[in-house]
């Protein structure tokens, strides 16, 4: 009884220095525009490098955008690795429309697969299996990165392949399969992290020598038809880091604190769920099957520079929840599945949170779209951090301490 008392005021400190820091902070994000079309930046950059230009060059992209939405005034800013645009190039050679319409329905492809993949790979009942694959839709991430065009899923996919092929025991496509989750690193950083110390204490060095096979050969596509597309990429996040965004992210919310003209606090909670990792894996007698959702939570939540729609790579967590609860209620699923299900609810709450009025291009008609473009994704921040204290509940749960 001590000991949960003790929670609960330290849950109700945790809430009311948030509620001060929100209220404290001296610049608050305004409300920003969102693009709804981020599929944009990878159709114009994958034109872009097969004509031997900068993709990551701003005039340049706005002079492709523009062939696709002419009501542009500023670029869409691709930031992706240029290994990226090899996943791109076959899209980007079709017409905007059709492309955009093939990558969405690619990545509602991968999404369904990977819900059903990962509902059977946590022992989830066979009569759910398709429920599962609904469930997935339902979470924000998922809404989010298939409307907008993202290539988040291309992560997930890439998760999910590594997971089937480690299990398989072949550890060469195991790595090919998890250099997907490197269009966006920062995300999954700690996935790296846990996959480097892995392979240096078991000596599978095939899974690092399968990830860098996958890379060289992402590269040749872009390096043929560009041969400068790495240094032009070096230079553009030297020389303009995307650090004005004001992300959803404890780093960013450090910055509003700190004073948003510092960027080392961006830092500081990447550095902390390294110290994490460390401590956490001492001793550990490692599988990926009981670690790698709170692997990928803890990494979500730390990263430097991460949006909403790149929280599909929570699905293992998501999947995983729900699946022990199909089997069998307890308390702390039941538990750990009203904080998630919170966090969700509060994903599309906050969409209408200080929305602003503003012009609606082509490609923003509708009442839906019209609200992503104004919804400023900062107010996201508490959503992964929510579904982490339920997911830990859940675990504690599950180990009975």
């Amino acid at each position: 009884m001590l000991r949960r008392g003790l929670g609960r005021r330290r849950a109700a400190a945790l809430g009311a220095w948030l509620i001060a820091v929100f209220i404290g902070a001296p610049d608050l994000p305004r409300p920003s525009p969102v693009p709804v079309a981020d599929y944009v930046q990878y159709w114009a950059a994958s034109r872009v490098n097969l004509a031997g230009g900068n993709p990551y060059d701003w005039h340049e992209l706005l002079t492709a955008e523009r062939q696709a939405e002419p009501s542009l005034t500023t670029p869409v800013l691709m930031w992706n690795p240029p290994w990226t645009l090899s996943l791109t190039t076959l899209p980007g050679l079709l017409p905007y429309q059709l492309s955009r319409t093939v990558w969405m329905t690619l990545c509602c492809l991968i999404l369904a697969g990977s819900s059903v993949f990962l509902w059977n790979y946590w022992g989830g009942p066979t009569k759910g299996t398709i429920a599962a694959a609904m469930l997935v839709f339902a979470f924000p991430a998922s809404f989010f990165a298939t409307v907008m065009g993202q290539m988040s899923p291309l992560m997930l996919l890439g998760i999910v392949g590594f997971l089937y092929f480690e299990e398989k025991q072949r550890l060469g496509w195991a790595g090919a399969a998890v250099a997907l989750t490197l269009v966006k690193p920062q995300v999954t950083y700690l996935l790296w992290a846990a996959l480097l110390l892995w392979s240096l204490r078991s000596g599978r060095w095939r899974v690092l020598a399968g990830a860098s096979a996958a890379v060289v050969a992402m590269c040749i596509v872009p390096l043929a038809a560009n041969p400068w597309v790495v240094s032009q990429y070096v230079h553009a996040v030297l020389d303009h880091p995307p650090t004005y965004f004001v992300t959803p992210t404890v780093g960013a919310l450090l910055r509003l604190v700190i004073g948003w003209d510092h960027t080392w606090p961006m830092l500081l909670p990447p550095l902390a769920g390294l110290a994490w990792w460390g401590w956490h894996c001492r001793g550990l007698d490692w599988t990926w099957r009981s670690q790698i959702s709170l692997l990928l939570l803890v990494s979500v939540v730390t990263s430097p520079y991460v949006w909403l729609f790149d929280q599909v790579v929570l699905l293992p967590a998501v999947i995983q929840l729900a699946a022990t609860h199909a089997r069998g209620r307890s308390r702390a699923t039941t538990t750990a599945a009203i904080l998630c299900v919170s966090s969700i609810a509060l994903a599309f709450a906050t969409l209408t949170w200080d929305v602003i009025a503003c012009e609606a291009g082509p490609m923003s008609a509708g009442l839906l779209r019209g609200v992503l473009t104004t919804a400023n994704m900062f107010w996201h921040v508490a959503i992964a951090p929510v579904f982490l204290a339920g997911f830990l509940l859940f675990r504690r749960g599950e180990s009975g301490t």
